[in-house]
């Protein structure tokens, strides 16, 4: 594989990952949009790097919408907002509206 096809700051998304997410939202979700939001969240949420607050034991990632789909730009913000929501819905992620910002915690 040409090392230009995969760029530095890629989403790993693994295939069993889609399949579950899938199965459990069936025709509300695809899957890999979800898995997509997941995989970026667990990784900026165990990078001591990344900004975010601890709260009660968890860390929450804050960004506006916009901010969201500038690092998911195959998603629409409707795409996006369903992605959250499905992922809420299962139980997988937190979120709340501070200061006009969503913050999202796994």
């Amino acid at each position: 594989m040409n090392s230009k096809t995969l760029e530095v700051n890629s989403i790993p998304i693994p295939p069993q990952l889609t399949g579950l997410l899938k199965r459990a939202l069936g025709r509300t979700g695809t899957g890999f949009d979800e898995g997509a939001f997941l995989q970026q969240l667990q990784y900026w949420t165990v990078n001591s790097e990344t900004r975010g607050w601890l709260s009660n034991g968890m860390k929450w990632i804050y960004n506006s919408l916009k901010a969201w789909q500038k690092r998911f730009p195959w998603m629409s913000e409707y795409g996006l907002r369903k992605a959250i929501a499905n992922l809420k819905k299962l139980g997988l992620i937190q979120t709340a509206q501070h200061w006009l910002t969503h913050t999202v915690s796994v």
